[in-house]
């Protein structure tokens, strides 16, 4: 919401590739390729057995992490500035404009649409940590080595996603997002799983090539976030919570049909 606001709308594309690129470093590639190591120097430093104490003392070690980032936020961004005309506003037009972020959903067809594909577009990324490892076992691929090829699929999209946010200042988005996005995500998700258990004595090298895949065409998605605005560009707001429901609603069903999958069959099954 920072960039959309403090951004001309020319540019907040290829600003949003910039954030995007960011996240990467942070949520990717350092949040999948320390704890491929973590875990384990937190096991062999273990006197119990457990064969969860690595798993457990990393999620403790990332607090660190966490608490660092949210002063760097505090203290770097105290100083900008944002539109606060809305906060001016009389009470029921305040409650008026909170509702907006729903009914909005409901009233404007260009944001139902776009939100629809914002959920789809990354079922199958928050979908395969929870199911590719189960599969990928059966290939002889561990879970060290599973998180260090999701670590290569986050640094992929630290230059994708600032490629992706310049070429789409200069090309149509919609045609990007279509052709790129939408159709190269669908299959690079078919790669991703087929092909690897197609060639298994070449399982981990190809799985490292489908993340590549994928980290490519996941980026051409971010011009989503300047579209909403653009298409609600006096709530920009409630065009933001939008974007972020539908976020979190990808980051929901993922995990839960993946789940759903999980329960009815067992990894042979899944493999086969």
């Amino acid at each position: 919401m920072m960039i959309v606001q403090t951004v001309p709308a020319s540019r907040v594309s290829g600003a949003m590739g910039g954030f995007w690129s960011v996240y990467s470093i942070g949520m990717g590639v350092l949040g999948s390729y320390l704890p491929s190591i973590t875990i384990s120097l937190f096991n062999d430093a273990a006197l119990n057995g457990s064969t969860l104490v690595g798993e457990t003392r990393t999620l403790w070690f990332s607090t660190l992490w966490v608490t660092v980032g949210g002063l760097i936020a505090i203290i770097s961004m105290r100083n900008i500035s944002v539109d606060t005309s809305k906060s001016k506003l009389p009470l029921k037009d305040k409650l008026t404009e909170l509702t907006r972020a729903v009914t909005i959903l409901f009233t404007d067809k260009n944001i139902f649409i776009c939100s629809y594909i914002r959920i789809v577009n990354t079922i199958s990324l928050f979908g395969f940590p929870i199911i590719m490892p189960l599969i990928l076992k059966s290939l002889g691929i561990t879970l060290t080595q599973w998180l260090e090829v999701w670590a290569v699929f986050f640094f992929v999209t630290i230059f994708t996603n600032i490629f992706w946010g310049v070429m789409s200042d200069h090309i149509n988005w919609m045609k990007q997002m279509r052709w790129f996005g939408c159709i190269g995500m669908a299959l690079s998700t078919l790669f991703f799983y087929y092909v690897p258990t197609l060639f298994p004595e070449y399982g981990f090298i190809l799985t490292i090539v489908s993340a590549v895949l994928l980290g490519i065409f996941v980026a051409a998605f971010v011009p989503m976030t300047a579209l909403f605005t653009i298409l609600e560009p006096n709530h920009k707001g409630a065009a933001i919570s939008i974007y972020t429901l539908s976020a979190g609603l990808s980051n929901f069903f993922a995990p839960l049909i993946a789940s759903a999958i999980l329960v009815h069959y067992d990894d042979n099954i899944l493999v086969g």
